[in-house]
């Protein structure tokens, strides 16, 4: 499978190998499966998707099907991207900010 933030539809579109469009979650809001403007995602180490929530100034969790299961509780201005370090921080960096922030 193979993810894609769509930020103008607010939801995460989800295919399969061949391309083949399979499901898509999220809507536009800022409640728990609702975004404003998705960007950058990570597959983390026990494989929940992170989801950079760029209007709602978070970063979400969600499972392999597509609920919600956490969120930052910390402010993140505008966040765009989302990497893991090779110590398994995750980085999250600001688009209004200009700074990267630390997760764990």
């Amino acid at each position: 499978m193979f993810l894609v933030a769509d930020g103008g539809n607010h939801c995460v579109e989800v295919f399969d190998q061949s391309g083949t469009f399979l499901y898509k979650f999220g809507k536009k809001g800022n409640q728990d499966g609702q975004f404003n403007w998705p960007r950058g995602m990570l597959v983390d180490s026990s494989y929940s998707l992170l989801v950079c929530d760029g209007e709602n100034n978070r970063v979400r969790q969600f499972s392999s099907d597509g609920r919600c299961t956490g969120k930052t509780i910390t402010h993140l201005p505008v966040p765009i991207g989302i990497a893991k370090a090779p110590d398994g921080r995750i980085l999250v960096t600001s688009y209004t900010a200009k700074k990267v922030y630390i997760l764990k």
